[in-house]
């Protein structure tokens, strides 16, 4: 009996250090992939999220709760286009919230920014104007946000999913999707 068990429990244990160590290279991938995404001057990007969050602050009123609860779950997804040497970037994308869907873009060119708002289907231009206003995202602010992001990754939180094949007008490229869960 020993001797059949002993096979079954070193397999198990196997598998449990392989899964485990997918999981950390999952992780590891996913940190170079971002550094090699950084530099790339020009492209594109689909990103898909749905977002949950809950409402239990001390303080909030039970009015406060019922009116932030309309805010509980979004989902959505965008494409984004840049060319970063040209400074051009455009956003469009699609949010479900509040039991409605909302479709947006945005154009950025430069230092002038033009948003289309789908509630009244206008558009609102946003120029900054040199010394008027301090820039909001410096590279400092970047470089933070980027640490305080990977700070909350682990091998337990991101994922590889299965790679595509993508057709540019480059050619084919290679892609591997990464799902991050945080909670």
């Amino acid at each position: 009996m020993k001797n059949k068990l002993l096979p079954v429990l070193s397999g198990l244990i196997i598998l449990v250090l392989l899964a485990g160590g997918c999981t950390a290279d999952s992780l590891q991938s996913y940190l170079h992939v971002l550094k090699k995404t950084e530099q790339v001057n020009k492209g594109q990007m689909l990103v898909q999220f749905s977002h949950t969050m809950d409402f239990n602050g001390p303080g909030l009123t039970v009015e406060d709760r019922k009116n932030l609860e309309m805010f509980k779950e979004k989902k959505g997804t965008f494409t984004k286009k840049f060319d970063r040497d040209k400074r051009l970037s455009m956003l469009d994308g699609h949010v479900d919230m509040m039991g409605m869907g909302f479709d947006f873009k945005a154009y950025c060119d430069g230092d002038r920014t033009v948003l289309m708002l789908p509630m009244f289907t206008k558009y609102l231009v946003v120029e900054a104007k040199p010394g008027t206003e301090k820039e909001p995202v410096t590279a400092d602010t970047d470089k933070k946000l980027e640490t305080l992001w990977n700070g909350l990754l682990n091998s337990k939180n991101v994922t590889r999913k299965e790679g595509k094949l993508i057709s540019t007008p480059e050619g084919e490229v290679k892609t591997t999707a990464y799902n991050v869960a945080l909670s």
